[in-house]
């Protein structure tokens, strides 16, 4: 039987090792705070704790551009109610995105749109993947609701891949006036 005395040690280290991580990522030098990180047992830590460090871990790794392990963290926080659920779904959809599963990235997105933190940032990359797999149905249906209800940043470059969706169709009616109110908005 192990004892408090036996795992004292331990856990004291663990502490000091999460003490290093965050001073880290706090500081912004990701790679130091991911070796850390990878290096803790977490089983002394209480689950919110383990969700804060996972979280942590893994924004690190996506700050890195490590977006297949980045990934893996975030979507063990997926599944757990709490304050990383739809920060995970956001960081696990923007890992797949950047690592090319759009399939994976818009599942994601779908659930951390219903957080007010992402819901008018997230349609612009939907779009985005609508627009670059020449799905013009589906970018359409998601999109033309949004732009015309207001909610969502970025509505410029929406209204200009609205445009080109509908040109693409031969809708050319359609398509002008998303493109002038791009024309109009646009900064370019």
């Amino acid at each position: 039987m192990i004892s408090l005395v036996d795992i004292a040690p331990i856990l004291l280290l663990m502490e000091a090792l999460l003490e290093l991580a965050d001073y880290y990522f706090n500081e912004k030098k990701y790679e130091e705070a991911i070796e850390f990180y990878a290096e803790m047992d977490q089983r002394g830590f209480s689950d919110g704790q383990r969700n804060e460090i996972t979280f942590r871990h893994g924004y690190c790794l996506f700050m890195k551009k490590r977006y297949d392990e980045a990934s893996a963290k975030f979507s063990a926080l997926m599944s757990k109610d709490g304050p990383y659920y739809y920060s995970g779904h956001y960081y696990y959809g923007m890992s797949n995105f950047y690592g090319q599963d759009y399939t994976e990235a818009i599942k994601a997105w779908k659930v951390a749109e219903k957080s007010a933190n992402y819901r008018r940032e997230i349609p612009y990359y939907i779009v985005q993947i609508y627009a670059a797999e020449k799905d013009y149905d589906q970018l359409l249906a998601y999109a033309v609701p949004l732009v015309q209800d207001g909610r969502v940043k970025n509505d410029a470059e929406i209204n200009q891949l609205i445009g080109q969706a509908y040109f693409e169709r031969g809708d050319y009616a359609k398509a002008l006036p998303h493109l002038e109110y791009y024309e109009s908005n646009s900064k370019n």
